[in-house]
């Protein structure tokens, strides 16, 4: 009985490197107000107000996976933006499942046109086999303000690059990863974006940016448009877990040999 004690007490050290698993749904603010603006934001013909996007990384049943979330808010105030923003297309690329999804727009009185997720779309494109989600945001006034956010959960991936950057102004722009604690990654900052701020709790690590005011890049012919945007680029550096497990693994051994003697 004591082998058995000290062999379960030794494998529940072991499961500790799978907690903080638990994948938060994300959520936009109900019923919200509209942005106050300065003079000249609202004169705009198209901002930006809001560009968010997110990642957690999980494990589930053996799985490594990741949960990316885009969450959008535009400001458009002539025809042309309001052309541009009202049809938004998803790549379904390494995707699971596309967990949820939320648009409405909301006009100058502040009066909100929700989504019907009934009017989503599928799209293939059959010569490279890609999968695409469509949808039209419906109530698209001049001034309104578009938001969207769609969460899919995808294979994990260990690299990738966020983009702070657009040819039109961006109000806020955030960033967040959160991974279980056995997870360390390593973020690069470009074109004198702040570098990535790293909170490394009890039971998982985050990963965090937010910038303001990000002016507009205009993207002109054969110039290096993406390599001069304001980005972030980060990948999956090291997994403690390995050598931790190495090391317990150890442990238990010495722990059932000397509870042998």
């Amino acid at each position: 009985m004591k082998i058995k004690s000290s062999i379960l007490l030794a494998f529940v050290l072991l499961s500790k490197l799978a907690l903080a698993n638990e994948v938060i749904p994300y959520a936009w603010e109900k019923n919200r107000a509209r942005y106050t603006l300065s003079e000249s934001e609202k004169a705009s013909s198209e901002i930006v107000l809001k560009h968010h996007t997110q990642y957690q990384y999980a494990l589930e049943n053996d799985q490594f996976l990741m949960y990316s979330t885009v969450h959008h808010i535009i400001l458009v105030n002539n025809d042309e933006a309001v052309k541009k923003n009202n049809r938004i297309v998803i790549s379904m690329n390494s995707t699971i499942e596309l967990t949820d999804l939320q648009a409405r727009a909301i006009n100058r009185e502040g009066k909100a046109v929700y989504f019907d997720k009934n009017n989503l779309k599928e799209l293939k494109n059959e010569e490279s086999g890609n999968a695409y989600r469509i949808f039209a945001i419906e109530g698209i006034e001049l001034g309104s303000e578009i938001e969207y956010f769609y969460t899919r959960k995808m294979t994990g991936g260990i690299y990738d690059r966020v983009f702070m950057q657009f040819e039109v102004p961006v109000k806020k722009g955030s960033f967040l990863l959160t991974c279980p604690k056995h997870l360390k990654f390593d973020f690069k900052s470009y074109e004198n974006l702040p570098p990535v701020v790293v909170d490394e709790g009890e039971n998982k690590n985050q990963y965090s940016l937010e910038v303001t005011d990000i002016v507009a890049i205009k993207e002109e012919p054969f110039s290096h448009f993406d390599s001069n945007r304001k980005r972030i680029e980060f990948k999956l550096a090291y997994n403690v877990a390995r050598s931790q497990a190495r090391s317990r693994e150890n442990i238990l051994w010495r722990i059932v040999r000397r509870n042998k003697r």
